[in-house]
């Protein structure tokens, strides 16, 4: 409101000016062309002047400026003729307080100033700043009042929404540090504290240095210096150092703030703790890691085993139990090799920083040979489903840049998915074509689809649609195998390859449908 202030400072000395002006011209004898004068003198004022005559104990509003109508919309005459105007034109939430301050000035002639609402002729509320004055006439004891109003209808919205952003900075959880351009910090957040244990009284006027932990070198610092410097946003992670120094985690996003000379002055820091996420990610990467590796050394054993049992089935007379053996064996293998296939496949996906697998493959003929697989495993398993493919919307020349091993893992997953989910004698349809750069492929199937209440869950890991207690050792049975990892798999596959996988299902036994993309090779 600073500027509010000096604006009304500036008003009161052109009032105490037009003061000086009207005694000069009262001197002159009250001459027709005095008066004139006078008038255009106060006319010439930007802002609405009034003045206010006590009559036999009432007020009469006297005089109003032409500049009325600009902040009221009444014009000066519309007061002339209803001298109750003015006060019915103020808010009804206001009417008393306005009152009781036009009491208070007359026994108080120290110039005042009250903000109020005022009801615009049109209707709309305005916000106005009324300064008075009281004079008294020491010789006939007269008193009058000169006023003006000042619309800051503008500066009260601006100071309301600065209150609100301020609040919501207040009460957020992360931190938010304000430094100048040098980088003392002028302002720190409830939330830095709490997070650094440092008060606002200890790191106000400090540099943000006093939370480096030295785990950043120069280097760290000089290039985020530098583009800040620069005017641009860095963003990153910090581990810093907290007031009894233990280390804490965060990740932070600095903004240059520029004057309206286009300097920066400021920078707004908002960081925002990730100690337990990164505590976490880190144990979730390491335990992905570990188990796919410690799992595979029983998985090598259990196939040793099942080699053994080939070997010996000639000398074994009970072929029954041998059986019995030989499919427990394959229960376990199946249940253990997909775990393993997995947790490798998610220590990939979120380990990996590069794309150095990829290559330029013709994605028609990993499709077509995920097809034919899937048919030809279907008729090992003895299911009767027809898997009908329709690829002739995808060029067989059509290439993508991917890892290939990943890319038909994610379309084998759908469709092996597909193939659990219909029933026999029902059909699954494969089709592609290639629209705007990218490659769609989509698989269609007559099976049991999925209930409303389900939709959204089916992209959770470990979810499915049938109780896991009836899980069978094969995948492609019907309602068996798997651990619900399926589309998951698959989505985290195409999302890495900047693609998309999306599945949609009219309701419980209407089927689905699962769409992939991804970008092409023109």
């Amino acid at each position: 409101m600073s500027g509010t202030k000096a604006k009304e400072a500036e008003l009161l000395r052109e009032i105490e000016a037009l003061r000086v002006r009207v005694a000069q011209l009262e001197l002159q004898a009250a001459s027709a062309e005095g008066e004139g004068k006078y008038k255009a003198l106060v006319d010439s004022v930007a802002e609405y002047l009034y003045s206010v005559e006590y009559r036999g104990g009432k007020q009469v509003f006297s005089y109003h400026s032409p500049q009325c109508v600009m902040i009221t919309g009444y014009s000066p005459s519309d007061y002339l003729d209803d001298p109750d105007l003015w006060f019915k034109m103020i808010h009804p939430g206001d009417r008393q307080r306005v009152t009781d301050f036009f009491e208070e000035i007359k026994t108080d002639l120290a110039r005042r100033n009250i903000e109020h609402r005022i009801i615009r002729k049109d209707g709309a509320v305005k916000w106005v700043s009324n300064h008075c004055s009281v004079v008294v006439d020491d010789k006939s004891g007269a008193i009058w009042m000169d006023g003006f109003l000042l619309d800051i209808t503008e500066l009260k919205d601006t100071e309301k929404e600065r209150d609100r952003l301020f609040a919501a900075i207040e009460q957020s959880a992360d931190t938010v540090v304000i430094t100048d351009s040098e980088g003392v910090i002028l302002y720190a957040n409830p939330g830095f504290e709490r997070i650094t244990g440092y008060s606002r009284k200890e790191a106000i006027g400090k540099n943000p240095r006093i939370l480096q932990s030295g785990r950043h070198d120069k280097e760290f610092y000089k290039e985020l210096w530098g583009a800040i410097k620069n005017g641009k946003v860095w963003q990153g992670k910090f581990v810093n150092k907290k007031r009894d120094g233990s280390f804490y985690e965060e990740l932070a996003t600095i903004s240059p703030v520029r004057d309206a000379s286009g300097a920066i002055v400021n920078f707004v820091a908002v960081k925002r703790d990730i100690t337990k996420e990164a505590m976490l990610s880190k144990a979730r990467d390491y335990f992905t890691a570990v188990t796919s590796h410690e799992l595979r050394t029983p998985l090598i054993k259990i196939d040793l085993v099942r080699m053994l049992l080939e070997k010996l089935a000639d000398a074994v007379t009970d072929k029954t139990a041998l059986g019995k053996i030989g499919s427990a064996l394959d229960n376990v293998y199946s249940s253990i090799e997909t775990v393993v296939s997995a947790t490798s496949l998610f220590s990939e996906l979120s380990l990996a920083k590069t794309r150095e697998s990829f290559i330029k493959t013709q994605i028609y003929m990993d499709l077509l040979g995920c097809v034919e697989g899937i048919r030809f495993s279907v008729k090992k398993e003895n299911r009767a489903v027809t898997i009908n493919a329709d690829l002739t919307g995808l060029p067989k020349g059509t290439q993508a840049f991917c890892d290939q091993i990943m890319f038909t893992r994610a379309i084998n997953e759908i469709l092996s998915n597909a193939v659990k989910y219909t029933p026999d004698g029902k059909n699954i349809h494969v089709s592609a074509h290639k629209d705007n750069g990218r490659a769609f492929i989509e698989i269609r199937d007559d099976g049991i689809g999925i209930p409303e209440d389900m939709k959204d869950q089916v992209f959770d890991p470990y979810f499915s649609l049938e109780n896991p207690i009836y899980y069978t050792s094969s995948k492609l049975k019907f309602k068996g195998g798997g651990i619900g990892l399926g589309l998951t798999v698959a989505r985290m596959i195409m999302e890495f390859h900047d693609g998309s996988l999306t599945v949609k299902s009219e309701g419980e036994g209407k089927g689905s449908a699962v769409t992939l993309s991804l970008p092409i090779l023109e």
